[in-house]
């Protein structure tokens, strides 16, 4: 008993001393109490061997001064005015391509986001997997050759029974995702559905243009499998990771800590948006029964307000993946306002914003792209 205890001691003296290094070099050549310290990436935070307050496993603490550089994050700068696009371009996938006019489409995306985009395709596809009928996993690409900028916005949760279906395959366990982890089934299962048709595109139009580059993005559901396109389309090669980036609003939790690891190794320019009040970011939780079960990816920008998210509204660019200053320090909240809260990222609510815009009218052709339905644009 006085050995446990003073090895419980050991490691509490030494882990209060490791705290103290704010970096990975400083903490990977320290050693206290015979203990040596190790850098944990998914919290950028110093641990003594044994913590209990350190979230990577073994083989991600990194105990040499030699590899910081392979888990240092890229010195990036989230810009404002990108993320207001992307938000519109989230809020534009949200629309119903079969019926809606194509000019008026393309008028409202000038008007809109402007940059000389036009829409070019919109996927769908059904992603339902237990017995429910719907096409609700979706994706609009949108095209500037002037900027020479591709963006990929993945639909959210478009439908009730889509929202049932995510509740009731969320705690069923996971799948393995190839960049390494595992993500929750429904994500999984929605990618596979759509992930070829995105690629399809995107090496189409990269064939016509190699210097094109490509942003991800998505509102909920639509950020969880943005981010799941991004890193399946750098593991195939299809992208390099200087011409991509990721820009995603409310997304909850898509995989448990090893994906969260592997993605961050893999994404870099990459941005995690959140609002106080949203309860869909923690909605998928990160502990089950006890035991770790979904973890965030890293570079959340935290908006701790509780009116209306703009462009000049203050924000805090987080530490590590689950930084408690953050939203992981907010309760869940589930009054009428946080959900409004969950739709409020730029524009009132992105959801529905560009689909009050549209007219039902003359809309664009539709064919098939690998295993999808596609709508193909007309260029203005």
């Amino acid at each position: 008993m006085f050995v446990v205890l003073l090895t419980v001691l050991c490691i509490v003296g030494a882990d209060a001393a490791c705290w103290d290094n704010k970096d990975c070099s400083s903490c990977s050549r320290d050693s206290e109490w015979w203990v040596s310290c190790r850098w944990c990436p998914l919290t950028n935070g110093c641990h003594a061997y044994g913590s209990w307050y350190n979230d990577c496993s073994s083989s991600q603490g990194v105990t040499s001064r030699r590899k910081c550089g392979l888990v240092a994050e890229p010195a990036l700068s989230y810009n404002v005015m990108t993320a207001e696009a992307m938000a519109k371009w989230s809020s534009l996938a949200y629309i119903t391509p079969g019926i809606s006019d194509e000019a008026t489409v393309q008028s409202v995306v000038g008007s809109e986001i402007g940059g000389n985009y036009r829409v070019i395709e919109f996927l769908l596809n059904d992603c339902s997997g237990i017995n429910y009928e719907y096409r609700d996993c979706g994706a609009v690409i949108g095209l500037s050759d002037v900027d020479k900028h591709l963006v990929v916005a993945v639909r959210g949760t478009y439908e009730n029974a889509q929202a049932v279906e995510q509740v009731l395959t969320s705690l069923t366990g996971m799948e393995s995702f190839l960049t390494g982890g595992n993500v929750l089934k429904y994500n999984a299962n929605a990618h596979s559905t759509l992930y070829s048709c995105v690629k399809s595109i995107v090496e189409e139009r990269l064939a016509v243009d190699p210097s094109l580059r490509i942003t991800l993005t998505g509102h909920s559901l639509g950020g969880a499998q943005a981010s799941l396109i991004a890193a399946h389309l750098l593991a195939d090669g299809v992208i390099t990771q200087p011409k991509l980036e990721l820009y995603t609003f409310g997304q909850p939790r898509v995989g448990d800590k090893d994906f969260a690891y592997e993605f961050d190794r893999i994404i870099g320019n990459s941005w995690r948006i959140t609002s106080k009040r949203d309860p869909i970011v923690q909605s998928v939780p990160s502990t089950l029964f006890g035991v770790s079960f979904t973890y965030h990816t890293r570079r959340e920008v935290f908006y701790d307000i509780t009116d209306d998210l703009t462009t000049t509204s203050e924000y805090k660019i987080c530490s590590g993946n689950e930084d408690a200053s953050c939203i992981r320090d907010e309760s869940v909240c589930l009054t009428s306002a946080c959900a409004d809260s969950h739709n409020n990222y730029f524009i009132p609510d992105v959801g529905s914003d560009m689909e009050d815009l549209m007219v039902t009218g003359t809309p664009p052709s539709e064919s098939a792209r690998d295993q999808c339905r596609t709508f193909v644009y007309s260029n203005p």
